[in-house]
């Protein structure tokens, strides 16, 4: 015999409420930190996972380059190589590589982009140049009019 839709639904909800039901601590009862709840996977970060974050294959294929935060500059990100098949990992651009002239600090590398064959790195860096200062604009005589320009 088929389940009719309506009892299969009503199954499903009591079997839900059930579940729920059994997740609850009864009055004066310490929850049980092990039971998953709807609390605990949304307002905890118990079942959040990490992020691989920045990935680029790399020309062969076998292996890829991510960022991840530098051993040698904390506070810093160095430029990652991991063989897929092995994982074996290789820092490819340290941050202590990435120091600008004058500076004592690594840039703060938000992305990266190899070249075609690989032998060049563009690095992108959260720092935009402040906006040019545009002089505000002389207000005519009749103040319903504003000029713009120099």
């Amino acid at each position: 015999m088929i389940a009719q839709p309506r009892f299969a639904s009503r199954v499903a909800s009591a079997t839900a409420w059930a579940l729920l039901a059994g997740t609850t601590a009864a009055p004066g009862q310490e929850p049980d930190p092990a039971a998953v709840t709807l609390a605990r996977i949304h307002d905890s970060s118990d079942f959040h996972s990490d992020t691989l974050g920045t990935v680029r294959w790399l020309g062969d294929g076998a292996s890829y380059t991510t960022l991840e935060l530098s051993r040698a500059a904390p506070g810093a990100r160095d430029i990652v190589r991991y063989e897929a098949e092995t994982g074996i990992r290789i820092v490819m651009v340290s941050a202590a590589l990435l120091v600008p002239e004058g500076e004592h600090r690594p840039l703060d590398v938000q992305g990266y982009e190899w070249s075609p064959k690989g032998d060049r790195l563009l690095v992108h860096r959260d720092q935009h140049p402040p906006a040019p200062r545009r002089r505000p604009p002389p207000i005519e005589p009749d103040v319903r009019q504003v000029r713009y320009g120099g």
